[in-house]
């Protein structure tokens, strides 16, 4: 078992299925097939990939809620305090 650190977030492409959003757990060899264990970071669940099935791993800067929101962190109009 070999397990690394790592603040990333990935998106994976398993078979037909996409995956977002998954942080790196730890890669296992087990009977010399490898696998690759993740966490979704917004449901807690751990999912555990075979690494030759694995079609693409991408990692992310950020999260891929944060990615397609329009969310402004600046106000828009300046706040005025009532006196």
């Amino acid at each position: 078992m070999k397990i690394s650190v790592d603040n990333g977030f990935y998106e994976l492409a398993y078979g037909t299925e996409k995956y977002n959003n998954l942080q790196f757990i730890r890669l296992d060899t087990i009977c010399d097939v490898a696998y690759v264990t993740m966490k979704n970071v917004f449901t807690g669940e751990m999912l555990t990939f075979e690494q030759k099935k694995i079609n693409l791993v991408k990692k992310n800067t950020r999260l891929a809620f944060f990615s397609h929101s329009t969310m402004n962190g600046v106000a828009e109009e300046p706040f005025h305090s009532l006196y």
